[in-house]
């Protein structure tokens, strides 16, 4: 047997192929090249679907994470109005001259962390200290802040702002004990930073 030259074997692999193609009725070579571009076409358009989606996904997932972080953000800005608004209401009536300077005092202290939102703040404190009562917001405030230090400073700001109206007279005494009993602060060391809020 010998073996064909690689024109012929060329030309012999046509010639097989021509026959099965007019063995088939006859194949449209151009309809074929057409459908495999199609499918070649479909298989990109899903994987740029998937990219998509899982672009999509890391979108959704990072902006969940930003709407965490802003509602944690909120709620220790919201706990720092209660503990000064706990504070205020201990004589069972907070007058909108109070609420003013309690308002004034939060935009002194806290600055553009407050920005312009003090008196809806301190419209939230309201409601809760109504639905809680003052050892259960006391107790919701120690829970916002598990830190030591940072219970320190935010009973310091309270204090501070009380300071800003009358002074502190019996009851509010009361609600900064009861304020830094849920923050776990010794009597002593809460009349040492009664003090130190007095001088700021």
């Amino acid at each position: 047997m010998s073996f064909l030259g690689l024109g012929q074997a060329v030309d012999s692999v046509r010639g097989f192929l021509k026959k099965d193609r007019e063995e088939e009725g006859g194949i449209d070579i151009s309809a074929v090249q057409a459908q495999v571009a199609a499918a070649a076409q479909r298989a990109r358009d899903v994987a740029a679907e998937t990219i998509s989606a899982a672009e999509a996904k890391a979108k959704a997932d990072a902006e969940a994470t930003n709407a965490a972080a802003a509602v944690a953000r909120y709620e220790k800005l919201q706990s720092v109005a209660d503990a000064a608004y706990l504070i205020a209401a201990a004589d069972g009536t907070v007058s909108v001259a109070e609420t003013s300077k309690l308002s004034d005092g939060l935009s002194k202290h806290l600055g553009e962390e407050v920005g312009a939102s003090a008196g809806d703040l301190l419209e939230v404190s309201k409601q809760r200290i109504a639905y809680q009562g003052q050892k259960g917001l006391a107790e919701a405030i120690a829970e916002a802040f598990p830190d030591v230090t940072v219970r320190k400073a935010v009973f310091m700001v309270a204090a501070g702002i009380s300071w800003l109206d009358r002074g502190i007279g019996v009851k509010e005494g009361l609600a900064l004990q009861a304020l830094s009993g849920a923050f776990g602060i010794p009597m002593n060391e809460m009349h040492q930073l009664l003090g130190a809020a007095k001088k700021a």
